[in-house]
């Protein structure tokens, strides 16, 4: 039997089966989060989630952290357009931020394709900053998905590290997925210069 890819959290029945339809109809293996354990759910690779009307609102907010934790924010996210949990899925601190198409009911085929034409799209276009890491590791799925948290932002960002684990890379890596990706990036290797000209050389 095929692994099931994408996940579909649904409480209204009516809903889910229009949903269920809609994908298998587009080539998607759906699964109700309902009729999963809370460790298959998270170990299962997605390739993008639906949320409609959720009756256990701290389920959801359980589910969704702990695939936002595990480097899951780049995820393709479906919401019904008037879940009560759109806009905290939408914003900007949500780990899914920028990766979300809303979905009005009654539910159309074209509507559900379109809306994820959008949004992969928006993947690949992501995916050239996020292309610097590969590797499906916790550490590193980790990493992937601090750096989609923080790049949206316009603040400073400290990076720590041993010599040679990547820190440039990181940096370069948030500037590309942030808005300023348009802006240059410049490196300078302060432990090169020595301390009576780094003023100079920073700020001329």
């Amino acid at each position: 039997m095929d692994t099931a890819n994408f996940l579909v959290i649904e409480s209204d029945q009516g809903r889910a089966d229009a949903v269920m339809s809609a994908l298998h109809f587009l080539g998607y293996r759906p699964q109700l989060d309902s009729e999963l354990s809370e460790q298959d759910a998270n170990e299962q690779e997605w390739r993008a989630v639906y949320v409609g009307q959720v009756v256990d609102d701290n389920k959801l907010r359980r589910r969704l952290d702990t695939l936002g934790q595990q480097g899951a924010g780049s995820i393709p996210l479906l919401l019904a357009a008037d879940s009560p949990q759109s806009s905290r899925l939408a914003g900007n601190d949500s780990p899914f931020a920028g990766c979300v198409e809303r979905l009005q009911f009654p539910l159309r085929y074209e509507q559900v394709a379109e809306a994820m034409r959008s949004l992969h799209a928006r993947q690949i276009s992501a995916a050239q900053g996020r292309a610097r890491f590969v590797g499906r590791s916790s550490p590193m799925a980790r990493v992937n998905a601090l750096i989609r948290q923080v790049a949206p932002f316009d603040s400073s960002v400290l990076v720590l590290g041993e010599s040679g684990t990547g820190k440039e890379m990181v940096a370069r890596t948030i500037h590309e997925c942030s808005p300023r990706r348009d802006k240059p990036f410049v490196a300078i290797n302060c432990g090169a210069i020595p301390a009576e000209l780094l003023e100079s050389e920073l700020f001329g």
